[in-house]
């Protein structure tokens, strides 16, 4: 009872008067306490899941400390927005606590502090999966660095895109002894298996603390037919003929009356309202559309001004001015905003999504309606009363074409978003109520003669859904039946790195590596033959030349058995993954790129978005322009043409150069000609825009509202795809000792050693500058390499420095006054800069402009 009590104690100084049953009957149990032994907590949302690990982490904490020793924790999530609400969370937790302990942030965009998680010199990091994988993979003793891991929403393990490396994860942990796992999950899913495979102690209670309501709203075209028993936000109804207002721009939808409706009822009742769309674009121009509709009932009362919201947000999100919020933020969203409604998806900037999620996720913040897409669904604590969700229909990441009904795990996280924890009441004084509203387009009573089909009829795939909630899925390793394709790489991390030190135990068999497969969670009545299946992938590494083999035949008496170890560019490669169809496709690109002569930057960067991987990421990403909006294509093509005219021949082979210039002369006829929507359907179009969006996003001299203008691309798409685009050129610089040609030649055996060391500082230099949006000139000046995102703004400036005296100098003439005005305004600012070398550099390259 004393560790109950310690424990007890920290939580209440944390601001939670008493434990949830989860966390009581954690709490109690022995195995709890025991640091060896690894933890599976599984609780419904809003059972406090997150409270148990991290109450166990300050608990050894403060027991190291005494002893001198640290305690460092690695927080996995799976997601961005999750990542940064769980460092600011965990932070605040240690001021009332009164530790002082080092939180860092490590995620796709927030690297600054990368090598001091990697090397473990921090107390807590809170971190994305991938990363965990990454540096695993790249370091095995990363993992040595830190006493416990957190595997937050381990139902990730069950995405087919970012499972496996959650498995893997778990694969790696298994050989490191001092390392605790704690994983977090719902019982919406039966983890039987992945507890017996990592011999976790299971802690579960299946009750959610707070009581839900769920009303299902049946509705075809002619309206609303039926209504859970109970509702009173909503009645059956005939829809009335719409009147749109704007109807090229934003069309109303038959839903959202009923939005409109439940809205108005439940902020009536003080509640704030979360609605689920999974569409980035719809989810801000419903906000838009629910603003309006609710403001002309009267419903909603601003409570600033337009201007004033607007300013209020710059301030709060430290932006310079509303330019940089351009494409995200225009005079609808600022009205929305001023009357308390938001929307969030992933393609908002992280410092207007944080403030989105304080306004709305903060019981006393603006927002009292906010339209999301997934973004808030996996372990955000949000304080919503409703959800409503107006589809039922999901779009699924990795299959383009598939749209199906929600899976149950997916549908208990969106509801689960409802009636969150009051901290502050004890658990069975808790008084709040979660309201859902599924919405289900289908009629309720289906006449005797009328055939439906169970498988697209909304009111048979909720019911289904109904019974199988109450029966969770068994699940497995999603290693097992994933394609080939995606599998070799994600077998190459698990072999020991040799930069570890470790050389000597570098080599497996292809028995150890079955054995270490194996310790993942199996389905049953596999059918597949484990053993080929695992000769298979190490066939596709040797030939590749990612791994050899380490021992040679040598006893004939004896049966030979190969043991594998990673190359130079297998090891190097490790924690990168890739489907071996586009490695191949990439390494055999490179070739037509990289000659003895010439690196072409546009050819490249085609090559690369050609992939199949990387068509799939902008389809799902990046917004297509269509025959809707002419004058979009219009602009672009017109961008396109002029970029081509200013861009330098070096950049494209003459075939490439010649190739777009027709193309664009093509694209202008069929504009002429009204064929706008055989334009917006050509791949190759879509294609050649972004090549010309990622040659303006490097440019420093362009801003955000011109760089929009020109492609219709918004700041964080582009960022994304940027950071995409440029991970995948840095598996073809680390693959270029290796890559072959057509014929099988050794590619730095047909270019020479020296050129090769030349195209990996090239192809380093590309990666960067799409990366930190540096351009490359500005890092061979100052010989530097930026690693840092937060250096990255000031090298930006530095480089426009750079441009306006090689502009000045190149002109080769007497300045005139304003030019004099500006070196001196130039001068003065390189004088404030604290790098000794940069002002040096500059001081030597313009001595004459700046004398």
């Amino acid at each position: 009872m004393k560790e109950y009590e310690h424990i007890q104690f920290m939580a209440q100084k944390l601001g939670f008067q008493s434990f949830t049953e989860l966390q009581h009957k954690a709490f109690c149990a022995d195995e709890t306490y025991n640091s060896g032994r690894w933890l599976f907590v599984i609780g419904a949302t809003s059972s406090g899941k997150t409270l148990i690990p991290l109450l166990l982490y300050f608990r050894e904490y403060m027991r190291k400390k005494g002893e001198g020793k640290p305690h460092r924790l690695l927080f996995a999530v799976p997601y961005r927005a999750l990542a940064g609400q769980k460092q600011k969370e965990i932070s605040e937790m240690t001021e009332r606590l009164g530790l002082e302990l080092r939180v860092t942030l490590s995620t796709g965009e927030f690297r600054g502090d990368d090598m001091d998680v990697l090397n473990g010199k921090t107390d807590i990091a809170v971190i994305i999966y991938e990363k965990v994988f990454m540096f695993s993979s790249m370091k095995r003793s990363f993992l040595d660095s830190y006493d416990m891991l957190v595997l937050d929403e381990i139902g990730l393990t069950q995405d087919t895109s970012r499972g496996i490396k959650a498995d893997f994860i778990l694969l790696q942990a298994v050989a490191h002894e001092k390392l605790r796992v704690i994983a977090l999950g719902t019982p919406f899913y039966d983890w039987s298996r992945y507890i017996s495979a990592g011999k976790f102690f299971q802690i579960q209670v299946n009750q959610r603390p707070i009581l839900l309501e769920t009303y299902p709203i049946y509705y075809t075209k002619a309206g609303v037919n039926y209504v859970g028993s109970g509702c009173m936000a909503v009645q059956p109804c005939l829809f009335e003929s719409l009147h749109n207002r704007g109807i090229e721009v934003n069309p109303r939808r038959r839903t959202d009356r009923i939005i409109a409706d439940i809205c108005q009822y439940h902020l009536g009742m003080g509640h704030k309202i979360l609605i689920f769309e999974n569409n980035r674009t719809e989810v801000r121009l419903l906000a838009q559309r629910i603003c309006s509709e609710l403001s002309e009932r009267g419903v909603l009362k601003a409570e600033k001004s337009e201007s004033a919201c607007r300013q209020y947000i710059l301030e709060e999100t430290a932006v310079q001015n509303d330019e940089e919020l351009y494409g995200i933020m225009d005079k609808n969203d600022y009205r929305a905003f001023s009357a308390g409604i938001g929307y969030h998806n992933a393609d908002v900037p992280t410092s207007l999504r944080l403030l989105i999620e304080k306004e709305f996720l903060e019981s006393d913040g603006c927002l009292r309606i906010l339209c999301s897409t997934e973004t808030l669904v996996y372990g955000i604590n949000s304080n919503a009363d409703v959800v409503i969700i107006p589809s039922m229909i999901k779009q699924h990441i990795e299959e383009l074409q598939s749209a199906d009904f929600l899976y149950p795990n997916e549908y208990m996280n969106y509801i689960g978003r409802a009636g969150r924890l009051d901290p502050s009441l004890p658990a069975d004084r808790q008084v709040r109520k979660g309201y859902v509203y599924p919405f289900l387009k289908a009629k309720y009573c289906i006449p005797d003669e009328e055939r439906v089909n169970p498988e697209k009829d909304q009111k048979l795939l909720w019911e289904n859904l109904q019974k199988e909630v109450q029966r969770p899925l068994v699940i497995s390793s999603c290693f097992f039946s994933a394609d080939l394709d995606t599998l070799p790489f994600y077998l190459l991390s698990l072999f020991p790195n040799a930069a570890d030190g470790c050389s000597g135990c570098s080599a497996l068999t292809a028995d150890e590596l079955l054995r270490y497969t194996r310790l993942l969670p199996k389905p049953p009545g596999l059918e597949i033959d484990e053993k080929e299946r695992i000769d298979g992938l190490l066939d596709l590494l040797l030939k590749r030349k990612l791994i050899c083999i380490a021992n040679d035949e040598e006893d004939e008496d004896e049966e030979y058995v190969p043991e594998y170890r990673l190359t130079d560019v297998g090891r190097k490669l490790s924690g990168y993954i890739i489907g071996i169809d586009d490695y191949d496709g990439l390494t055999a690109m490179i070739c037509r790129c990289i000659t003895d002569k010439n690196m072409f930057k546009a050819d490249l960067l085609l090559g690369v978005m050609v992939s199949s991987e990387v068509r799939i990421h902008i389809a799902q990403d990046i917004p297509p322009l269509t025959d809707y909006y002419p004058q979009t294509l219009e602009q672009s093509v017109r961008a396109m043409k002029q970029m081509l005219e200013r861009q330098s021949r070096g950049v494209f082979s003459k075939s490439q150069y010649q190739a777009i210039k027709e193309d664009i002369k093509n694209y202008t006829a069929w504009l002429k000609n009204g064929q706008y929507k055989r334009l917006a359907g050509y791949r190759r179009f879509q294609r050649q825009r972004l090549l010309f969006a990622l040659f303006l996003w490097s440019d420093e001299n362009c801003t955000i509202k011109q760089f929009y203008d020109a492609f219709f691309v918004n700041y964080t798409q582009m960022k994304r795809f940027a950071e995409y685009i440029s991970y995948r050129l840095d598996i073809i610089r680390l693959a270029l000792p290796s890559v072959t040609d057509e014929n099988g030649e050794l590619l730095y055996r047909k270019i020479g050693m020296e050129r090769l060391r030349e195209a990996e500082l090239w192809m380093k230099e590309q990666s960067d500058e799409l990366f930190y949006r540096i351009p490359a000139f500005i890092c061979r000046f100052l010989n530097i390499q930026c690693s840092d995102p937060r250096e990255a703004q000031k090298i930006r400036a530095v480089a426009k420095v750079y441009i306006d005296l090689r502009r000045i100098q190149d002109k080769g003439e007497t300045l005139d006054q304003s030019e004099r005005k500006k070196v001196r305004e130039i001068k003065a600012r390189i004088e404030t800069w604290h790098n000794e070398e940069w002002k040096k550099a500059f001081h030597s390259e313009f001595r004459e402009v700046l004398l």
